[in-house]
């Protein structure tokens, strides 16, 4: 800003007025412009308290000869009366050439066209009906919907970061890999509650080495274009920089590690979840958002709505909701099975279990696969599986009578038998009689026999 000789003095009160400018940065974000005066105020992080005001944080900067730079900063409800005055009186006392009666009027010009925009919230606009292709619109298919919020969920150290940071390379790269389809490079911004950048740049190098695009064809080491933000205060107090950065690398995808850490208040709390969500739909860009299951959800190791920590309002704030299940009996040293479970979808069709394979040497990750459900079924994440797709694990290597498949799901024969008999008279399976009069069900054309004996079957 131009620095200005005239002395406010001899400008009246209405010429200012006329003078002024009031521009719309960004939703809660203004900033206001006398330009005669030669002063220029920012007002941001604004809220909405419990007794009605609108409390906003002021920050007034001076190009005048005297007084040049910062005058003053501070937060206050701007629909305060007594508030804007002292507020005035302190900017008069920071530079006097000023009347106090101006910088008033100056206060009063600048709240109350920064309340007007902000009561008016976003304009009304026609929806025609006449949209002839219908479809979701993808960022990250099937997990992220564009500028729209995604949760996945698990218990600490089911994988949920490593999966977060997989997603961020091929977003980073542009790559199709294990079903997640990625159309184009990403700018992916990466805000981190939990650790620090050191272990979390370990971990975009292992995967990135895994993925085979740390380094060129002739060895030499590639860099990615990921943005990392290490976050140590609530949303509300970090979403001024996460948004700055948006806007500087423009970024398409906003991680968020985790929403525990990010919250700031009691996740049981409505008002609490409703105003984080509040305050992501600001950033306009889509969001992948971790987060840990409730002590029931834990206990049970499940991917239900009802397993996701906190207030129902959480679940109604999400577009896609996943849960993160990790298997507790394929723990080997060298690798993690976790499976990705659809809990919540607003417009899209539910999704099939999703499994991943994460394979360890002795210091780094290795590779990541996609595991299907017949690998699924063979271990304790079986229980994210339809009774479909378990009664198939079961009888994917050799037929098995009622009782042994409900052995392997944990259930009664009368619990499965009706689905047995729909899978039959639908085709998916058939029906065995052996030659000492066992029924047995397989997949079709399966011809693989039990173990236990080298009977002749009959399908039925």
């Amino acid at each position: 800003m131009e620095q200005h000789e005239t002395e406010t003095n001899d400008i009246s009160p209405q010429i200012l007025v006329q003078d002024f400018e009031i521009i719309k940065i960004r939703d809660s974000t203004y900033e206001g412009i006398w330009k005669t005066a030669g002063i220029r105020a920012e007002v941001n992080r604004m809220t909405n308290e419990r007794n009605k005001d609108i409390r906003a944080e002021l920050t007034v900067h001076s190009s005048r000869p005297i007084g040049s730079g910062l005058l003053l900063q501070t937060r206050i409800p701007i629909t305060s009366s007594t508030s804007k005055k002292s507020f005035a009186t302190d900017l008069h006392s920071m530079d006097g050439t000023i009347e106090s009666s101006v910088w008033r009027a100056m206060i009063e010009q600048l709240c109350a066209s920064v309340i007007v925009d902000y009561r008016k919230g976003s304009p009304s606009e026609r929806i025609s009906g006449t949209t002839m292709d219908i479809k979701t619109h993808w960022l990250i298919e099937p997990l992220v919907e564009l500028q729209s919020p995604t949760i996945i969920f698990g218990e600490g150290s089911a994988g949920k970061s490593l999966l977060a940071q997989y997603i961020s390379v091929l977003c980073d790269e542009g790559m199709t890999h294990n079903g997640i389809t990625i159309k184009e490079p990403l700018k992916v911004l990466y805000a981190d509650w939990e650790t620090n950048k050191l272990e979390v740049e370990n971990r975009f190098s292992m995967v990135r080495k895994a993925l085979g695009v740390l380094e060129d064809s002739d060895g030499n080491l590639v860099e990615s274009n990921i943005q990392y933000k290490k976050c140590d205060k609530p949303i509300d107090d970090e979403a001024e920089g996460i948004q700055l950065d948006i806007d500087k690398h423009g970024i398409d995808l906003l991680v968020i590690d985790s929403v525990g850490m990010a919250l700031g208040g009691d996740a049981n709390d409505s008002s609490v979840i409703n105003a984080f969500w509040r305050k992501l739909s600001q950033f306009k860009v889509s969001i992948l958002a971790l987060d840990h299951p409730n002590k029931a959800g834990m206990m049970s190791n499940r991917a239900d709505p009802t397993s996701l920590n906190g207030s129902q309002y959480k679940v109604a704030g999400v577009r896609q909701l996943f849960g993160l299940v990790k298997s507790r009996e394929m723990a080997a040293e060298n690798k993690i099975q976790v499976t990705l479970v659809h809990s919540k979808h607003n417009n899209t069709a539910r999704q099939q279990p999703m499994g991943f394979e994460y394979v360890f040497n002795s210091i780094a990750l290795e590779d990541i696969k996609r595991i299907n459900p017949d690998e699924m079924g063979k271990s304790d994440l079986r229980v994210v599986l339809s009774q479909f797709d378990q009664i198939k694990a079961a009888v994917a290597t050799s037929a098995k009578t009622a009782e042994e498949v409900a052995a392997h799901m944990d259930k009664t024969v009368l619990q499965i038998r009706s689905r047995l008999s729909e899978m039959v008279r639908r085709g998916d399976l058939v029906k065995i009689v052996t030659e000492d009069k066992n029924t047995m069900y397989g997949l079709p054309k399966q011809g693989t026999l039990p173990e236990s004996g080298g009977d002749e079957w009959t399908e039925i």
